[in-house]
């Protein structure tokens, strides 16, 4: 074997596979990425029993914590979540509404963005298609803008979107939205709108 094809290992063999045991041929390895063809609908169900917590005017979402100076040097500012707010955002994830697919940082340079976030009638007609991007931007640009996430449980946008996924579980369901109380029902995402 020539010191190339030692030093290289396995980036010679093809992508996808790996190497077999003691001279057998690769074997096919599973990605570890997933199409956005193979996720599956958003799932209102893990979010819609936030709703009521959300709602309540002692819900706090949490604070900004750091900033201070000791000995000449200052620790970075950073939002320290609440364990309900922490919740809140697993819940979106595991319920398949953080999508992978979605170009979130695109997306938050369009004017749906905007009106979704600054229009609270705007968002009372988001698809759930709409929902999704809303909720993939504010979580995902939160790791890269520290507080976009805080400022939209703040604003009462995260709560509008709870709201806005229960109404949408209730009509996909065909009966009327009650906070904190839809059916639990996968939400027709096709090509990318609900």
């Amino acid at each position: 074997m020539s010191w190339l094809r030692r030093w290289m290992g396995d980036r010679l063999r093809p992508a996808g596979t790996r190497a077999g045991p003691s001279g057998a041929p690769p074997v096919a390895v599973p990605s570890r990425t997933t199409s956005a063809r193979s996720q599956p609908p958003p799932d209102p169900e893990p979010l819609l029993p936030f709703l009521p917590t959300l709602c309540d005017p002692a819900f706090r979402h949490g604070e900004w914590r750091g900033g201070e100076t000791r000995d000449g040097v200052m620790a970075v500012p950073f939002f320290a979540y609440t364990a309900e707010a922490d919740a809140v955002v697993l819940a979106a994830a595991r319920g398949n509404w953080v999508r992978p697919e979605i170009r979130w940082s695109t997306w938050a340079a369009e004017p749906c963005y905007e009106r979704l976030r600054s229009d609270p009638d705007a968002l009372r007609g988001a698809s759930a298609s709409e929902v999704a991007h809303l909720l993939t931007t504010l979580i995902r640009g939160d790791r890269f803008n520290e507080g976009l996430l805080a400022s939209a449980f703040a604003d009462g946008t995260v709560r509008r979107i709870l709201e806005r996924i229960a109404a949408l579980s209730a009509l996909d369901a065909g009966v009327e939205a009650t906070p904190g109380g839809a059916p639990s029902r996968r939400l027709e995402f096709r090509n990318g709108r609900q």
